[in-house]
């Protein structure tokens, strides 16, 4: 038997060797396609709402708007941001390392988290491209190993506390995380340590706090307290798949958007919310349409989308009270391609999957790319964008072959299932790291949209509640009950 010391020093030594591989990929991606990813047509507003209104994106929360403001502030070079969104990458796996070693009690565990960010392809795309996920997952990684070390006995209520607020922060650079604060609430009860009520309580106080100090903002900025942009406009996009207006009594005003087309020939979300010609726009859009350029339709698209919220809204809740079955039916059907992305590939515009959405070999239309680019030198130095076609090539080789992809995600689920059913001693680790994985996949598609995309921040934790069921597993069938080290 290896004694535990010399286990951790391989430990150790295999993570300082996932460090080199994951720089080395980063400095591949960088050579080969310099200095950002321009095929994210969800890039370009990000930047474009850093420039002023902070609030104003009907489409993302304003945390990643202000960060990149905030750096603007000493400099708007994008490779300068892409190498930080790099660290932060890096800063992540090193953290969820900490977090799962701390849980675990085993540095051998902890590398199967560091090495899905390290290693993970799409991660490494996200934090190539102007995009929120490598910021959000570096903050929820905060979170996680804050929550590590408040499960140990004896340490300060005031890691709950940062815990919880850690989660708000995290909501407010990606809506997605509104709901994490419940598994980690859930693990805090289910542990063992002393005072676990309270720190259960702190923490989801600190996480309320955190979102109703946001909620204030918008409402005195905006006029209302919300937590996401545009809510009632993309829970309209949701609905508007199914609804059925002779099934319910469409709110005043909103009759124009009852559709006659059969539910099975509708088109999905994304037409919904991105589509001038779907009804939404039609009816709310009162200006001129003349023919747009690719920048003028965008900016029209996100002008509707700041306008007659409420009204989307109430016709959405309308639709769903009525008709609550279908709701389910479409949010169960969001989800489950998560695990199985073509479930849905006989409706058009339902948002992307995976692939092809991240892949390092695709090749978007000259008008996405120039509208990117165009959206990103409004707020960034200017630059140029250069592919050398045999790294990326390379790449997309290697995407094929190691992306963490809807098989992964469920085999790391049955092992959560049977992990949280055999192995007790190891639940709470197992719902802190499983359930805050998870919890994100829910929000967007409950309340709007479903992207394989999603999936992404999601996958070193899931990948580090499964290492952990496994372990808990192997513990049984030794007879031996694993706890986690102060």
């Amino acid at each position: 038997m290896v004694a535990p010391q010399v286990d951790g020093r391989r430990a150790l030594c295999a993570l300082a060797a996932l460090l080199l591989a994951g720089v080395a990929l980063r400095a591949l991606v960088m050579a080969s396609w310099w200095p950002v990813t321009l095929e994210t047509v969800d890039s370009w507003p990000y930047a474009h709402y850093a420039r002023g209104d902070l609030l104003a994106s009907p489409q993302h929360p304003p945390g990643y708007s202000t960060l990149l403001a905030a750096v603007g502030v000493l400099t708007r070079s994008v490779p300068v941001f892409v190498l930080l969104q790099f660290a932060a990458g890096i800063g992540s796996a090193l953290l969820l390392f900490a977090a799962t070693r701390r849980l675990a009690g085993s540095a051998a565990v902890a590398l199967a988290p560091a090495a899905v960010v390290l290693l993970g392809p799409d991660q490494v795309y996200l934090e190539h491209s102007i995009m929120s996920e490598a910021v959000f997952l570096l903050v929820v990684a905060l979170a996680l190993y804050s929550a590590a070390r408040a499960l140990a006995d004896g340490s300060s209520m005031w890691w709950a506390a940062a815990t919880g607020l850690l989660c708000g922060v995290a909501t407010v650079i990606r809506t997605a995380g509104v709901l994490m604060i419940v598994p980690v609430a859930a693990a805090i009860l289910l542990s063992g340590v002393a005072g676990r009520g309270r720190r259960a309580l702190a923490a989801t106080g600190a996480t309320l706090a955190a979102l109703g100090a946001l909620a204030t903002v918008q409402a005195v900025e905006k006029g209302r307290p919300q937590l996401a942009p545009s809510p009632g406009w993309h829970l309209y996009s949701h609905a508007a798949q199914y609804a059925d207006c002779q099934r319910f009594d469409p709110p005043a005003g909103t009759e124009a958007l009852c559709e006659d087309t059969p539910r099975h020939r509708r088109l999905g979300s994304d037409h919904y919310l991105w589509d001038l010609g779907s009804p939404g726009h039609t009816h709310f859009d009162t200006g001129d349409r003349p023919t747009l350029t690719p920048e003028e339709t965008g900016a029209r698209l996100h002008a509707n989308l700041q306008r007659n919220d409420s009204e989307l809204g109430a016709f959405a809740r309308a639709a769903i009270l009525a008709q609550p079955l279908d709701y389910v039916t479409t949010v169960a059907r969001d989800l489950l391609r998560y695990l199985v992305p073509g479930v849905r590939r006989d409706v058009r515009n339902v948002g992307a999957d995976l692939s092809p959405a991240l892949d390092f070999a695709r090749v978007s239309p000259p008008e996405t790319t120039t509208v990117v680019h165009r959206g990103l030198i409004a707020f960034f130095d200017p630059f140029a964008v250069y592919h050398r076609r045999a790294g990326t090539e390379l790449l997309a080789r290697y995407q094929s072959v190691f992306r963490f992809g809807a098989t992964a995600l469920m085999l790391c689920l049955l092992l959560i299932v049977v992990g949280l059913a055999a192995a007790p001693a190891r639940r709470s680790a197992i719902v802190l790291l499983g359930g805050s994985g998870l919890s994100m996949l829910v929000p967007p598609v409950v309340a709007g949209t479903y992207s394989g995309r999603y999936s992404v921040p999601a996958a070193g934790l899931v990948a580090g509640a499964a290492a952990v069921a496994i372990l808990g597993l192997l513990e049984r069938r030794r007879g031996t009950s694993g706890t986690a080290p102060p």
